[in-house]
C-alpha cells in the first residue's frame, strides 16, 4: 500500500503542475495560433523551427497541443483509478475500461508526436532524417499499449475471480 500512496503522489504532484500551468497554455496557444497577430512568432516544437505564417504551420502546433492534452486527460483518468485501488476495487469495470482508454489515448497522442515530427522535418526543413535509439514518443506508444493488454489482462482476472466465486 506504501508504493500506491507515493504513485499517487507523484500522480497528485503531475496533476497540480500539468492543469493550472500547462493546460491553460496550451489551450492559449491551440487558439491564439489561428490570428494573424501572432504570424511572425517563431515556435521551436520537437527540434522544429515553426514560423505561424502557413497553415500547414498552424496545424502541426495544432496537432502538438492537442496530442499534450490527450496526455493530460490520460493523466486525469489515471488519477481516478488510483483513487479505485486505494478503495480496493482493482477489478471495477471503470478501471478495466479506463485502462483501455488510456490505452487507446497514449498510443494516439505518440503516434502524433512522431507523424509530426517526421512531416515537420520534411515540410518545414525540406529534409528527412531518420533516427535509431530509444526515442521518447516510442514510449509513450509502448506505454500506451501497455495499458490496453493491461486492460485485457484485468479483464480475464476479473472473470477468473467471478467464477471462482460462483464455485464452491
Amino acid at each position: 500500500m506504501r508504493k500506491l500512496n507515493i504513485l499517487k503522489a507523484i500522480v497528485d504532484f503531475m496533476w497540480i503542475i500539468a492543469v493550472p500551468i500547462t493546460a491553460p497554455l496550451i489551450l492559449l496557444l491551440i487558439i491564439a495560433i489561428w490570428f494573424d497577430k501572432f504570424s511572425g512568432i517563431d515556435f521551436n516544437f520537437l527540434g522544429i523551427e515553426v514560423k505561424l505564417d502557413r497553415l500547414p504551420s498552424k496545424i502541426i502546433i495544432f496537432l502538438t497541443g492537442t496530442s499534450f492534452l490527450l496526455q493530460i486527460y490520460c493523466l486525469h483518468i489515471f488519477k481516478k483509478v488510483l483513487r479505485y485501488f486505494k478503495n480496493v476495487k482493482i477489478f471495477d469495470v471503470f478501471v478495466i475500461n479506463s485502462f483501455h482508454t488510456i490505452g487507446k489515448l497514449l498510443t494516439i497522442s505518440g503516434a502524433l508526436f512522431l507523424c509530426i515530427g517526421f512531416v515537420g522535418k520534411i515540410y518545414l526543413q525540406n529534409k528527412i532524417s531518420i533516427s535509431l535509439g530509444l526515442h521518447p514518443y516510442l514510449l509513450i506508444i509502448g506505454l500506451g499499449l501497455f495499458f490496453q493488454i493491461l486492460s485485457e489482462v484485468f479483464k480475464i482476472a476479473k472473470n477468473t475471480k467471478q467464477e471462482n466465486d460462483l464455485t464452491i
